[in-house]
């Protein structure tokens, strides 16, 4: 898929989506829903590849969030220089002795925080998916992280040099700042409409599926390159086949939410997440049971 992704512009993602992908509607059963506004952001996300949800999460749901990771223990991502292992470290988060680029929440423990697992059942969000997707969407993964500034250059694992997603024929993230994020702490970067077909130039994928040096990117798309220095409870909805990577950090920590829909599970190796029969929205899952197959219920 990467192959044909990169000789065809972006194209063969299309096709690939047509066959795999299933037309069904989800069936959310919610008048409060605004269609308008619902179509605002899809138009906005088609054109550009992103949109900015300011306030999506309000300020003591942020801060239930970053406690419940400041409580918790994390799996330790390997740095570049540092071999994957079968068994990550574990360890917990303390500013004052980081220990790498990146802390992971074990995935499984993701939806213990129950405003986390509400919002794979969120309506609103349901509903982008479906419409930017246009077909009935497939929950991929949530994680749960903390970024550093453990380094003092970008660390390809920790996604800190531009590169595109290509897991699946198409997908959408949406990126929630649980802390607040300037230049110093690690903002998200993205080259507006490079998520089109042929919206990344055939020079930058001539090595295939590779991380690409920031001074290529601003060669050909200085002013498209946008850094979303934003607010905690800001939500960044994206579609990230298009360039995008997440800033080094000079100091402070970065908290990131992360959650992905697909159109289908067409792709890379699939795996289940696990969440509490406590925090399941009972009446969304089992009204579209295709849309949570890759829930595993605990």
């Amino acid at each position: 898929m990467i192959r044909l992704f990169c000789v065809t512009g972006g194209y063969s993602n299309k096709y690939i989506n047509k066959f795999t992908s299933k037309k069904n509607n989800l069936n959310l059963e919610d008048n409060d829903i605004k269609v308008d506004e619902i179509n605002k952001i899809v138009n906005k996300i088609q054109k550009d590849g992103y949109f900015i949800y300011e306030n999506f999460l309000q300020q003591d749901e942020c801060e239930k969030i970053l406690n419940f990771c400041l409580k918790s223990e994390f799996e330790i991502r390997p740095n570049d220089k540092e071999n994957w292992n079968n068994e990550l470290e574990k360890s917990y988060f303390n500013e004052k002795n980081i220990k790498a680029v990146m802390y992971e929440i074990p995935k499984d423990q993701v939806f213990i925080e129950k405003i986390v697992s509400n919002l794979i059942f969120s309506p609103e969000i349901l509903l982008i998916c479906e419409k930017y997707l246009s077909c009935m969407p497939i929950f991929d993964h949530t994680s749960l992280s903390i970024s550093t500034s453990f380094s003092n250059q970008p660390d390809k694992k920790a996604a800190q040099l531009f590169h595109f997603d290509l897991d699946r024929p198409k997908w959408l993230k949406f990126l929630i700042y649980i802390n607040d994020v300037d230049y110093n702490n690690g903002p998200h970067v993205f080259v507006e409409g490079s998520h089109k077909d042929n919206g990344i130039k055939p020079v930058l994928l001539s090595n295939g599926y590779d991380r690409i040096p920031d001074e290529l990117v601003f060669k050909y798309y200085n002013n498209k390159v946008k850094n979303f220095t934003k607010k905690r409870g800001t939500l960044i909805i994206e579609d990230t086949r298009g360039l995008h990577k997440g800033t080094m950090l000079n100091s402070g920590y970065r908290c990131l939410l992360n959650i992905q829909f697909n159109s289908s599970n067409y792709g890379t190796e699939l795996s289940t997440q696990e969440i509490q029969k406590k925090n399941i929205n009972n009446k969304i899952y089992q009204n579209n049971l295709y849309t949570y197959q890759n829930l595993k219920i605990k």
